[in-house]
């Protein structure tokens, strides 16, 4: 018996807007204290995260700074 290929399966889901799981937490840290934020989204196609702060897209840093 033959197997379908993984790719062909997922092509045959139907198609599913983005909708956030669990959205991000807004909060207020000092300067110099550390902040993270999460979340999680589903969607068909798997949708791509990106953060964008001042119009600036983050991208998975230790260390880095924004004043607004």
């Amino acid at each position: 018996m033959a197997s379908v290929p993984e790719e062909a399966v997922e092509d045959l889901k139907p198609k599913q807007a983005p909708a956030f799981v669990t959205k991000p937490e807004p909060f207020t840290v000092t300067e110099g204290e550390m902040a993270r934020f999460c979340c999680r989204v589903t969607g068909h196609p798997k949708p791509r995260v990106m953060w964008v702060v001042n119009g600036h897209t983050v991208v998975n840093v230790r260390d880095l700074a924004f004043v607004q």
